[in-house]
C-alpha cells in the first residue's frame, strides 16, 4: 500500500515539474530588423592587387681589385652615402712606385725614339743622293719603328700602372647604403682575385615586381604593353604610407607555369619606407567599367554553391539571388546577374536564411556604395 502511494506522489512531482517547464518555454523571437538599399552603378576601374617582391634598382659589391694591405675604412657600417665617397683604401706606396717607373719608361721611350727620328731624318736626303747606302736608311727606319712601338708599350704601362693605383681607392658608384665591412683594417685583401669588401644598396629607389593573372592580362586589352608607364599605387606589407610608382617593365610572355604576367614598378622611396628583400602591396590599373553594379562587400555571402545577396521579397520575406562577382572596390562589390531595382540586404544580416520573415528598416548610413 505504501508502494502505492510512494509511486502516485512521484507521478505528481514528475508531471508538475514537466507543467513548470511548459510555462518557461520563451515565446518565438520576432522577425529580424533587416536594412535594404539599391545597388548603385557607378564608373570603376579594374585593378590588380597583388603582392610584389622589393628590390633595390642598383646594388652593388664593393671588391678589391688590386692585392694589397687596407690601410683605411672611411664609413660607419649602415650609414648612407653620397656618390663617389671614399669607403676603403689599400696600401698605396707600391703602386705609386710602379706609376714612377712607368713614367721613368715612356720619357726613355720618347728619348728613344727621338733619337731614331733624328738618325732617319738625317739619312733621308743622303739615300736620295747616294751618299749612304739603302740598306743603312732601312736600318734607320726599322729602328724608328720600333722606337714607336716601344713608346706605345710603355704608355700603355703607365695607364696600367695609373689604372691600378685608382682601384686602390675603392669609391661609391651611386648614392646608398653600405652594408656592414667584411675585411678588418690592416688584413691583406685581393690577393688571391677580386675579393668583396662590402655591398653599396641604392635606396631611395626600388623595383617591385610582381605576377598578374591572365584574366587581368586580359582586361588590359590586346597589347599588354599599354601597361608601360601607368602609375600605381605600393604600400608596405605592414600597411602605413601609399607611394607612387610607374610601371617600367612587363614581361614579354606568360610564364607557361604559372599562366601570370610579370611586371615591374620603378618607386621613389622616400625615408627607406621599402627595404629591399622585403614585400609590399601593389595596386595596378588595369581597364575603367562604365555604370558597373556595385553592392556593399558585406551584403555578399558565398557557400558551395556559389555567391549570392538576400533580396527582399513580397510578404516581407527575403530571398536568396544568386549573382556573379566581380572585383571588389574598396567597401563595395561589383556583380552582376541582379536586377538594378532589387532591394538588397545590408544591415542585420545575422539571422538571415532563404525565405525568412523580416522586419525592414532604413538602410544605416553609408550602407550604399558611393
Amino acid at each position: 500500500m505504501r508502494s502505492g502511494r510512494t509511486a502516485w506522489l512521484t507521478a505528481s512531482l514528475l508531471l508538475g515539474a514537466l507543467s513548470g517547464c511548459e510555462r518557461r518555454t520563451p515565446p518565438p523571437l520576432p522577425p529580424p530588423q533587416v536594412g535594404f538599399a539599391l545597388p548603385v552603378r557607378a564608373d570603376v576601374t579594374l585593378k590588380a592587387d597583388e603582392v610584389a617582391s622589393v628590390t633595390a634598382v642598383n646594388s652593388v659589391d664593393l671588391v678589391a681589385r688590386v692585392p694589397g694591405f687596407l690601410t683605411h675604412i672611411d664609413y660607419k657600417d649602415g650609414a648612407f652615402v653620397a656618390r663617389g665617397t671614399l669607403l676603403f683604401v689599400i696600401e698605396q706606396s707600391p703602386y705609386r712606385t710602379k706609376v714612377v717607373q712607368a713614367q721613368g719608361g715612356v720619357a726613355a721611350a720618347q728619348a728613344s725614339l727621338l733619337d731614331a727620328k733624328s738618325t732617319y731624318d738625317r739619312l733621308l736626303p743622303l739615300a736620295a743622293k747616294g751618299d749612304t747606302s739603302k740598306s743603312n736608311l732601312d736600318a734607320a727606319k726599322a729602328a724608328l719603328d720600333s722606337d714607336a712601338g716601344n713608346l706605345q708599350q710603355q704608355q700603355a704601362n703607365l695607364a696600367q700602372a695609373e689604372i691600378n693605383l685608382s682601384y686602390t681607392q675603392i669609391r661609391a658608384p651611386f648614392a646608398g647604403m653600405v652594408t656592414t665591412h667584411l675585411q678588418s683594417l690592416g688584413e691583406l685583401v685581393g690577393a688571391s682575385g677580386p675579393q668583396t669588401l662590402a655591398t653599396v644598396v641604392e635606396t631611395d629607389r626600388v623595383h617591385l615586381t610582381a605576377n598578374i593573372s591572365q584574366s587581368d592580362v586580359a582586361a588590359v586589352g590586346p597589347d599588354p604593353r599599354a601597361l608601360l608607364g601607368r602609375h600605381v599605387q605600393v604600400r608596405g606589407d605592414a600597411g602605413g604610407v601609399v607611394l607612387i610608382g610607374t610601371i617600367d617593365y612587363v614581361a614579354p610572355q606568360i610564364d607557361p607555369g604559372t599562366g601570370t604576367l610579370q611586371v615591374r614598378a620603378l618607386v621613389a622611396n622616400p625615408g627607406n619606407t621599402l627595404m629591399p628583400g622585403g614585400f609590399a602591396h601593389l595596386s595596378l590599373p588595369l581597364a575603367p567599367i562604365r555604370r558597373a553594379l556595385l553592392v556593399p562587400t558585406q551584403a555578399v555571402f558565398q557557400d558551395e554553391l556559389g555567391a549570392f545577396v538576400y533580396t527582399l521579397a513580397h510578404g516581407g520575406r527575403v530571398r536568396r539571388t544568386p549573382v556573379t562577382l566581380g572585383q571588389a572596390d574598396g567597401a563595395d562589390t561589383i556583380v552582376r546577374g541582379l536586377p538594378a531595382d532589387a532591394q538588397v540586404a545590408v544591415s542585420g544580416l545575422g539571422r538571415l536564411s532563404d525565405g525568412a520573415q523580416v522586419s525592414v528598416t532604413q538602410a544605416p548610413a553609408g550602407a550604399r556604395a558611393p
